[in-house]
């Protein structure tokens, strides 16, 4: 059985000299542990390219939910309960679409351009600079980015940022454990320093 606690995913991105690690948890129910997958895809652009290789964290029928590639872009995704959800472009064809631009603010732009359904908090990395996009039908909003003073680490859990973001927030489904979890990343994300150490931070369950 499912519990509240499990609908709720953790992003972390920490990009600075002597380390680059970029991440999520994804803290789905119970029941779609049976029809989880991986998908790898190759994109070549012309007969002597060998392409560049993605792979996507998946479910069984859909396209791709997360993804990471062998030139370093990586795409993560965080729910946000949002009002005026509408018909729209869905979440998981923007990631297929976006693991295939060439730059940050081309794979920005599949997110801010698209008539999108209901609202996500998106982790955008190339290999070299990493961005936090709130997208929600009403407004696209860049919240944080390694590229700026003072923010090569960068985290998220399930709650909107923004203030604009937050007026459109649906407070009676925030995940209940969001405002923890991201204290718990906030008190520790300072000292990591390797692969280990930051899935040890994730996966913590410490206080909630």
């Amino acid at each position: 059985t499912s519990t509240p606690q499990d609908h709720g995913c953790s992003t972390m991105a920490i990009i600075e000299s002597g380390i680059n690690l970029i991440g999520q948890t994804w803290d789905m129910h119970n029941s779609s542990k049976r029809f989880l997958c991986v998908l790898k895809t190759k994109q070549a652009t012309s007969q002597s390219d060998r392409g560049e290789e993605s792979l996507f964290l998946s479910l069984f029928g859909v396209i791709g939910m997360t993804g990471i590639s062998t030139s370093g872009k990586f795409i993560g995704v965080n729910n946000l309960n949002t009002l005026g959800a509408k018909p729209g472009v869905i979440w998981s064809a923007m990631v297929r679409a976006a693991m295939e631009r060439a730059s940050l603010s081309s794979m920005a732009e599949v997110f801010t351009k698209s008539p999108v359904t209901s609202g996500h908090n998106y982790l955008l990395s190339d290999g070299k600079v990493a961005q936090m996009w709130e997208v929600l039908p009403a407004i696209s909003i860049k919240v944080a980015g390694t590229d700026e003073k003072g923010s090569s680490r960068l985290w998220h859990t399930n709650h909107c940022l923004h203030e604009k973001s937050m007026e459109l927030e649906d407070k009676n489904f925030v995940s209940p454990t969001s405002h923890q979890r991201a204290k718990l990343i906030s008190n520790g994300i300072n000292q990591i320093d390797n692969f280990a150490s930051a899935g040890d931070l994730l996966k913590s369950h410490q206080d909630f």
